[in-house]
C-alpha cells in the first residue's frame, strides 16, 4: 500500500524509479530535503546536526562535479594542444589491422579521445606508431 502526502509534496516510489539510470540533481536533492522537513514525525523530529551533515555533504558532491567538469574541459584542451603539434607530420598508424601513413591534415577530440585526419579517414590518436617532420627527415618512435 503507497502512502501520499496530504499536500502532494511527496512523490511515491514510481517516480524515483522511472530515474534510476538518472543522478539526482541538485534541485532534486534540496525536494527531497524539504519534504523531508516537512513529513518528519513532530514527536522525534530530525536533529539540525542531521541536516547540516547533509547540506556539508551536498555541497561537497557539487564541488566535486564542478571539478571533475573544469577536468574534463582541461583534458579536452590539452589535447587539443598536444594533437595541434601533430598537424603537417608525417605518421605511420596501425589501426584495426591495417597499416596506414601520410599527413596530419586535422585533429579533433571525440568522446574524450584525440582523433587525427590522415588519408581522408579518422584514427585514433592511440594507432599512431611513428611521427615524423614534413619532410619526413626526424623520426619519432612512439614506444607502447
Amino acid at each position: 500500500m503507497e502512502i501520499q502526502a496530504i499536500d502532494g509534496s511527496m512523490t511515491g516510489p514510481t517516480a524515483l524509479a522511472t530515474q534510476a539510470d538518472e543522478v539526482l540533481s541538485k534541485t532534486d536533492f534540496l525536494k527531497l530535503l524539504v519534504a523531508q522537513m516537512k513529513n518528519q514525525d513532530p514527536m522525534d523530529p530530525v536533529s539540525n546536526t542531521e541536516y547540516v551533515a547533509q547540506l556539508t555533504s551536498f555541497s561537497s558532491l557539487e564541488q566535486l562535479q564542478n571539478l571533475n567538469k573544469t577536468i574534463t574541459e582541461m583534458t579536452a584542451s590539452n589535447q587539443l594542444g598536444s594533437g595541434a603539434g601533430l598537424i603537417g607530420k608525417h605518421v605511420t598508424l596501425f589501426s584495426g589491422g591495417v597499416s596506414a601513413e601520410g599527413s596530419v591534415d586535422k585533429v579533433r577530440v571525440l568522446e574524450g579521445k584525440l582523433e587525427v585526419f590522415v588519408n581522408d579517414s579518422w584514427y585514433n590518436s592511440a594507432a599512431i606508431e611513428t611521427v615524423a617532420g614534413q619532410d619526413n627527415e626526424t623520426n619519432t618512435e612512439v614506444i607502447k
